[in-house]
């Protein structure tokens, strides 16, 4: 059976405020990501992560209270990266242009680094599983808001469809 981490143990102990605290937090998850792409699960222990990113294995758990909050970071950066590149994409006129941009920004989201992407493509199906509004559930809470909130109703929009059918409407005015 796969382990669940539980939602508490995923948050961040305390949150970077100054700009050297802001670079170590950045640090950490750079050298997690390094780590899965080199070494895999198997070298993946907050142990290496802390000496890969040059800090101390306190100054790791003063922000990340173990390495699946690491591995949410990681993930929500990644995310945050590729909506970047659609919603980039998603302000052409043409939606047919508008379409290949985006397919395109994903494409090139995937193979910036593919054995990052596929390792936390393997993790989020673990453990995380973005929700709406960019909120992270489990996959049990997904399912759950899924069978209570989502069948037999419509489907929200996305930020790209909201954005492109908000501009069409004003470019109909």
């Amino acid at each position: 059976m796969v382990k669940r981490p539980s939602p508490d143990a995923l948050e961040l102990r305390k949150t970077a405020r100054q700009m050297n605290a802001t670079h170590t937090v950045e640090a950490i998850v750079e050298a997690a990501a390094r780590i899965f792409e080199v070494k895999g699960f198997e070298g993946y222990t907050t142990n290496a992560i802390a000496q890969k990113a040059g800090v101390s294995i306190g100054s790791l758990y003063q922000y990340f209270p173990n390495k699946d909050a690491i591995t949410l970071a990681l993930i929500a950066r990644e995310a945050n990266l590729l909506e970047a590149e659609i919603m980039q994409a998603s302000i052409i006129e043409r939606w047919e242009e508008a379409l290949d941009a985006m397919v395109l920004a994903g494409v090139r989201h995937q193979l910036r680094r593919p054995v990052l992407a596929r390792v936390l493509d393997v993790e989020e199906a673990r453990c995380l599983v973005p929700c709406f509004d960019g909120v992270l559930f489990s996959r049990e809470w997904k399912e759950a808001l899924w069978d209570r909130d989502v069948m037999g109703a419509p489907r929200p929009r996305t930020p790209c469809e909201q954005h492109y059918s908000d501009r069409r409407l004003r470019s109909r005015r």
